[in-house]
């Protein structure tokens, strides 16, 4: 959408079983660490989604560790959802944990077998 100085703004556009569109604010900080911060989204109710992926090389660069953060306030995307999170506030880092975990398989997949693609 647009670049302001070293951020650029994006946007994503979801096609599941219905339609998201969210704009995220994206740094970029050569070569090690990239941040995005959700700055609107429309046909969903999420409140916010930040997150980070950094990179530390290992072994003098012949090996990577790769760090992935993300914290998504889902309470209002699914009718009672919040009452749920409200009454036991554990789900809210499980559904986020969960998450991180299921990236994280598919990026090392990907990394170990290029030519891996997700099937349902």
């Amino acid at each position: 959408l647009s670049r302001m100085g070293r951020a650029v703004l994006i946007l994503v556009s979801v096609l599941v079983s219905l339609s998201l569109e969210y704009v995220l604010r994206t740094r970029f900080r050569a070569p090690t660490e990239l941040t995005w911060e959700l700055l609107s989204s429309k046909g969903s109710k999420i409140k916010a989604s930040d997150g980070s992926w950094k990179l530390t090389p290992l072994d003098g660069g012949k090996r990577t560790a790769a760090f992935y953060s993300l914290y998504t306030d889902l309470s209002d995307a699914v009718w009672g959802l919040d009452r749920l999170l409200k009454n036991d506030p554990s789900m809210e880092v499980a559904i986020n944990a969960s998450t991180c975990l299921l990236v994280l398989k598919a990026v090392k997949n990907r990394g170990e077998h290029p030519g891996w693609t997700r099937t349902n």
